[in-house]
């Protein structure tokens, strides 16, 4: 992390060797081109001796060059920026056989990667126990079976299960029964770990069904008996009132990037993830719908559709947009790189709350955001406006009804007004049928007549 490294051109990204770099120190290569972009660009120029070094006890001056417009700490080298900054700060490196100290941001733990990938290998010998080879046997299907964050929460899991059976001397994976089970859950609410255990549970199970497959056991111990019912929260949409003046907030003070994400959730009910994977190959216009590509939560391919608010931004954003950049995501940061989860909730934070990271940023706003309550706030609108079910689980990708209900909060006035009409008919007397009563004499006398 504290490694100087060269700098790319800001527009065509070709190196620049020799050229020491930082994130909000831009640099340009020698094309008249990429040159004339660059000033284009919301930036300022800072000339050589213009300004001094803003770390502390630095007597040289700032290096020149482009800065972005936000910029508030100019520093003469990368290092002296850090230094600066209050994201970074001295530290020592959390791997017990280094030991280094290093700048870095506030969250860091180790100097670089390879420290922290010999850190993780420490901590799982430390709990796997005799068992660290099955682990790490394991450790690789769920890399192929799990995507993107739910290998982290899956390996993590499956970490907890084999501390576990290290504490109960368990030196074999096929002594895992019923009652090992039972021991495991019973082990988990002592150190209180009541609210994950479902979900390690499943990560278990999914293991023991693996051992199944590759002819290592013939049954899983995990049982229904074992299930950890989790208290389920009612739906949290966002109430009328509360879009009013959220989208105040965002036509004041959010970039169009923030509006159209924001517009996407509202009316799609889109995931945040699901929106900084959408490339513009995803987008259709004159259907007016985004296609949800995989991978996904639920890992099924689905149209959503969008609506005026969409279509506005959409429209503002593809003006702004800078086509030239090597990426297809449809949206894309002020620094031309493609958004990802905490980027783009950033983004949106910075005009919609108060406090951003324990700060104040804003003189009015909410305490919190959250984008995927306009997930709720999609479903509870088509659920109140007489979109039937099928639709609400079409649009929100829901594989389940259950799924769904837990994000759709039905008006209480239209559910007991229903209700009402409902057991009003209930009430009404049953009117008796009138029944003609006939015989077969009669039918063969009316057959004989008629022949007749």
């Amino acid at each position: 992390m504290n490694e100087l490294r060269d700098a790319k051109c800001t527009i065509c990204k070709v190196a620049l060797p020799g050229v020491e770099t930082w994130r909000t120190r831009l640099e340009c290569c020698d094309k008249p081109a990429c040159h004339e972009r660059l000033v284009a660009k919301r930036t300022i120029y800072v000339a050589a001796g213009e300004r001094n070094c803003t770390a502390a006890n630095c007597t040289k001056t700032a290096a020149s060059g482009f800065y972005h417009i936000r910029t508030t700490l100019f520093a003469c080298s990368r290092i002296c920026q850090q230094r600066s900054s209050e994201h970074f700060a001295l530290r020592i490196c959390a791997f017990s056989e280094c030991g280094k100290t290093f700048f870095g941001r506030n969250t860091s733990k180790y100097c670089d990667v390879a420290c922290r990938d010999a850190a993780y290998r420490q901590l799982s010998q430390s709990r796997a126990g005799v068992l660290l080879p099955e682990f790490l046997e394991y450790e690789k299907v769920m890399e192929d079976h799990y995507s993107r964050r739910g290998i982290a929460t899956a390996r993590g899991g499956m970490l907890l299960v084999f501390e576990f059976l290290r504490d109960s001397q368990i030196k074999d994976v096929c002594q895992i029964n019923a009652k090992v089970v039972t021991e495991f859950i019973r082990w988990g609410e002592k150190r209180g770990l009541q609210r994950g255990l479902g979900t390690r549970l499943s990560f278990l199970s999914v293991y023991m069904d693996w051992l199944i497959y590759e002819g290592r056991r013939t049954d899983n111990p995990v049982t229904r008996f074992h299930r950890v019912r989790t208290p389920k929260r009612l739906p949290r949409p966002y109430s009328e009132m509360e879009m009013v003046f959220i989208w105040s907030l965002l036509e004041k003070r959010a970039s169009t990037q923030a509006r159209l994400a924001c517009a996407i959730a509202e009316e799609g009910g889109c995931r945040i993830t699901e929106i900084c994977c959408l490339c513009l190959a995803d987008v259709d216009l004159v259907g007016a719908r985004l296609f949800i590509k995989l991978p996904n939560k639920t890992m099924t391919e689905r149209w959503v559709p969008f609506h005026d608010k969409t279509r506005k931004y959409l429209e503002i954003w593809m003006t702004e947009r800078d086509n030239s950049l090597p990426i297809d995501n449809l949206l894309h940061s002020q620094r031309g790189k493609p958004f990802d989860r905490a980027t783009l909730h950033n983004e949106i934070v910075r005009a919609v709350c108060k406090t951003m990271g324990g700060k104040k940023i804003n003189e009015d706003g909410l305490d919190v955001w959250s984008t995927h309550r306009l997930r709720h706030t999609m479903a509870t609108r088509l659920a109140n406006n007489g979109a039937d079910f099928a639709t609400v689980m079409a649009v929100g990708g829901w594989v389940t009804p259950e799924s769904a209900a837990g994000y759709t909060d039905l008006d209480q006035e239209m559910v007991g007004r229903g209700y009402r009409d409902a057991m009003a008919r209930a009430a009404q007397p049953v009117l008796e049928p009138v029944m003609v009563k006939s015989s077969f004499s009669k039918y063969v006398n009316k057959v004989e007549t008629n022949a007749a």
